[in-house]
């Protein structure tokens, strides 16, 4: 019986008609002989595509690009996905030919991610309770509680909380102050730092953006993520991709050996 191969799940994000698909079908053909039909309706839900990648000689390992439908009726669904399968890596894609597509990763589906891959998301009851000023005099005194009772876990928790309350309070002024644009590319910047997994920025179409469009779109990305300009054709070779991959398949190794070396211990600690 053969082994099973180990995965690496990543969610791929976008406005509807950016061409999400595409990258995906693109990234897991089988061989240089089968072409990417530009034919296709909406993804409803999440479509899973799976690549095999060869590690070495002896060993590959099973990529799991799970394409996010993009369309507003399929919000619901999507939070399911996202909050169900923990992800590995992530990637958003807009269209280089279609400047709304590059507002919207910043407007809506940064934001969407990073609320879901809060571990304590689930917990908020919405985010107006979340930054409710009143809440931060309660939460200071319990973390000098859990400071003087020696809770490390606890006090790194509310000290997060309360930096997330400070980040979007400085917001509110620079946006009084530089205006939405200036401020929103802020907060975006600000949100990226935050995403602890390996990510990466995507602009499709490149076979059909002029030179203006294209350089538009790179000067409006965060500095901090990388960026890759693709179509449907050559995505597989772009050196920035390959990188991303590499970087999630060894984010996904070392928090598997976290896992493990955590299971070890509560052994180690159930026994004494």
């Amino acid at each position: 019986m053969s082994e099973e191969l180990p995965r690496v799940r990543i969610f791929v994000f976008g406005d509807t008609g950016v061409g999400k698909t595409a990258l995906c079908k693109s990234l897991c053909r089988r061989s240089k002989a089968d072409e990417v039909s530009n034919e296709g309706g909406w993804t409803v839900g999440c479509r899973i595509h799976v690549r095999k990648h060869q590690l070495d000689q002896n060993s590959s390992i099973l990529v799991e690009f799970c394409d996010v439908g993009g369309s507003a009726k399929f919000e619901d669904s999507r939070l399911v996905f996202l909050r169900r399968l923990q992800a590995d890596g992530v990637v958003f894609v807009h269209d280089l030919t279609w400047v709304p597509s590059r507002a919207s990763i910043r407007r809506l589906w940064l934001p969407e991610v990073v609320r879901c891959l809060d571990s304590e998301a689930e917990d908020r009851s919405s985010l107006e309770e979340f930054f409710n000023p009143a809440s931060s005099v309660d939460e200071v005194g319990e973390l000098f509680s859990a400071i003087r009772r020696g809770e490390l876990r606890q006090c790194s928790l509310l000290l997060m909380r309360l930096g997330e309350r400070l980040v979007e309070l400085i917001m509110q002024y620079v946006r009084e102050f530089l205006g939405d644009d200036l401020a929103e590319k802020a907060q975006e910047r600000a949100m990226c730092r935050s995403v602890m997994i390996p990510m990466l920025f995507v602009g499709m179409k490149r076979d059909l953006a002029t030179r203006d469009q294209r350089k538009l779109a790179k000067a409006d990305l965060p500095p901090s993520v990388p960026y890759a300009e693709l179509d449907a054709k050559t995505a597989p070779s772009n050196p920035n991709l390959v990188t991303f991959l590499q970087q999630t398949i060894q984010h996904r190794k070392e928090r598997g050996n976290r896992h493990t070396t955590q299971g070890k211990r509560r052994i180690v600690v159930s026994r004494c």
